[in-house]
């Protein structure tokens, strides 16, 4: 079967992405484009306005009295059998928007607490009771975000202690419980997100000298500033996947890249002792908003769809979540073994955990202590298709210990954060096409006096080019070859759970196609002729296996198949991806030589 499109679906390509939501990571973490299939969370009547910052002193009148205190929220901590009891103390409100406000609900002074929670602030001396609200929000050079209830109220969290300002005077502590009304869980993601806003900060600080020149084309890194806000959105006992037609049971936090928005699970009709909650899973809140970082400082070419830990899929893909995966452990930790952790309920109800795994080990059949599923690569090149290989190596490369990776690898590597982040945004400067893990390492390779971090990629079978996904063209003469695979069973066409089990990495061949535009004749001849061998041509913005985001393609089956496939389609200046598909094989590998407009191309790296 010929599917003939033409460049008259362009405009259908990015359409077709709205549609198919990226589904979720692990259970409960994902970024998301709308599908359509409920009320679209910020499009609904009656928007209100999320109110002004205020978070500069205002000048007093009169004698004033000075009144200081602090402020902290409660927590739970995530672990291995799920999410514990409440913690004995409090962590620190750092750097939070607050206000002071007379009986009236006028404001009468405005600040921002300091890095240990502590606020001071000057107010008219007088007898009247004022109170001091610790709001949800930052807006300073640590952070820029608002934890609010919904997209149609936009309301932040507070919490509040009362005073009369008779005196200068310590007012004591204001706290968020993690029971109860939980403002505990809006503070947690507002810190969560502070503290990742440090670390990048602190890793980037002096990453101004990093530079390098990636296809002649300079890059640099620059040292990380908070210069966009993020909106998060979270409320108590409500799963934002409502917003999406699906049911209150279908947990799920994500990030929506079209709204810039990011929506956080805070349970299932109102119940957060026994349901899915994320508020308090670091590892899910960190992740999302990595992505939220990705969309502002870096590009993502991940097409979404449901992925998992434990099967090799669309490299773009496996960047966008591997890296995120990564970088949430890095937060976290990079002195002692981290986890990404998704846990179910919490310790006042029944919990457990929906996800544990480990970022620094393989999990395989000797090593029990990184959790399940196993997911560990076994072929050179196949690291590049699994997301939690991208994690593991990245963090090797982060991290401050050295770890044997196999009988053969040992990896030496310490404390080249930086160097990953300044590939990672180069992603966004360099006019750099179906980005991948092995496009990421080409750039780091570039940087002058780049560290070699091959012990780690290498430990995770994955390799630093573009020879597995989007070769460019080698030129030349060639006569490649895709693997034989029993195992692989795999439809063809339109279906969003496709590719299993590593079948994308085993059958296909992939290459980066540049076409200056007009008409294009693609011919496949392949040996032997009875092999089913299948040829699809995509615009650079696709999802692979969906008909609808192909330009042209050739889909046969067995029984039609003779060796030769040619086939003819008008193509628009710009990059495509030509996909050759060696569909349910068995038996001796098939060879093949692919020509466009009667010159060869050859897979490069």
């Amino acid at each position: 079967m010929i599917l003939e499109f033409g460049v008259e679906n362009a405009d259908k390509i990015k359409m077709r992405r709205k549609q198919v939501p990226f589904l979720f990571l692990l259970s409960t973490a994902c970024v998301f484009i709308y599908n359509g299939c409920g009320p679209e969370p910020s499009n609904g009547p009656n928007i209100v306005a999320e109110k002004a910052y205020c978070g500069s002193a205002i000048s007093q009148t009169g004698t004033t009295v000075t009144i200081t205190g602090s402020a902290g929220y409660f927590y739970r901590t995530p672990g291995a059998l799920g999410l514990g009891a409440v913690s004995g103390t409090t962590k620190p409100i750092r750097y939070a928007e607050f206000h002071v406000v007379d009986s009236g609900g006028n404001i009468q002074q405005c600040g921002e607490t300091d890095s240990s929670g502590n606020f001071s602030f000057t107010v008219t001396q007088g007898t009247g009771s004022l109170t001091i609200e610790i709001i949800s929000r930052a807006y300073n050079s640590n952070s820029k975000v608002s934890v609010l209830n919904d997209p149609t109220n936009n309301g932040y969290y507070k919490i509040t202690k009362s005073f009369t300002p008779n005196s200068t005077q310590n007012v004591g502590s204001v706290t968020a419980s993690a029971t109860g009304s939980l403002e505990g869980g809006a503070f947690n993601i507002l810190d969560k997100i502070l503290d990742a806003n440090l670390f990048l900060k602190n890793k980037t600080s002096g990453c101004g000298t990093i530079s390098g020149t990636y296809n002649s084309v300079a890059f640099s890194c620059s040292p990380f500033a908070p210069d966009y806000k993020a909106a998060v959105y979270w409320k108590p006992g409500f799963n934002p996947n409502t917003y999406l037609g699906s049911a209150a049971d279908e947990t799920l936090s994500f990030y929506d890249p079209d709204e810039d928005k990011i929506y956080i699970c805070g349970g299932v009709s109102g119940d957060v002792n026994n349901s899915d909650t994320d508020h308090f899973d670091n590892s899910i809140i960190i992740h999302e908003y990595g992505h939220f970082l990705e969309n502002h400082y870096s590009v993502s070419d991940s097409p979404g769809g449901s992925h998992s830990g434990t099967k090799a899929m669309d490299p773009r893909l496996m960047l966008s979540e591997g890296f995120q995966n990564f970088f949430q452990a890095a937060v976290q930790s990079l002195s002692t073994d981290p986890f990404y952790i998704d846990t179910e309920g919490n310790a006042d109800g029944a919990t457990g955990v929906l996800f544990y795994k480990s970022i620094e080990y393989k999990c395989n059949a000797g090593n029990n202590t990184c959790g399940s599923p196993f997911d560990a690569a076994t072929t050179s090149g196949e690291g590049n298709f699994r997301e939690f290989a991208i994690s593991r190596a990245l963090y090797d490369i982060a991290d401050t210990n050295d770890d044997t990776l196999s009988t053969t690898v040992t990896e030496n590597i310490d404390d080249k954060f930086a160097e990953i982040w300044t590939a990672f945004t180069a992603l966004k400067t360099l006019p750099v096409h179906f980005r991948n893990i092995g496009l990421l390492y080409k750039i780091q390779a570039t940087i002058t006096g780049a560290t070699n971090i091959s012990s780690a990629y290498a430990g995770e079978l994955q390799v630093a080019d573009l020879s597995g996904y989007s070769s460019p063209n080698a030129g030349g003469s060639c006569t490649p070859s895709i693997t034989s695979s029993a195992a692989i069973n795999s439809p063809n066409t339109n279906d969003p759970s496709w590719p299993n089990n590593g079948a994308l990495f085993l059958s296909t061949d992939s290459y980066d196609y540049v076409s200056s535009g007009g008409s294009t004749t693609f011919t496949l001849q392949y040996t032997p002729a009875g092999k089913d061998l299948d040829i699809h041509i995509y615009r650079e913005e696709h999802i692979l296996f969906y008909t609808a985001t192909m330009v042209a393609a050739d889909i046969r089956s067995s029984t039609q198949e003779n060796g030769n496939i040619s086939l003819s389609t008008s193509l628009a200046a710009g990059h495509y991806l030509i996909l050759i598909h060696y569909y349910n094989g068995s038996g001796a590998s098939p060879t093949y030589t692919l020509r466009a407009n009667g010159v060869q191309l050859c897979p490069g790296s």
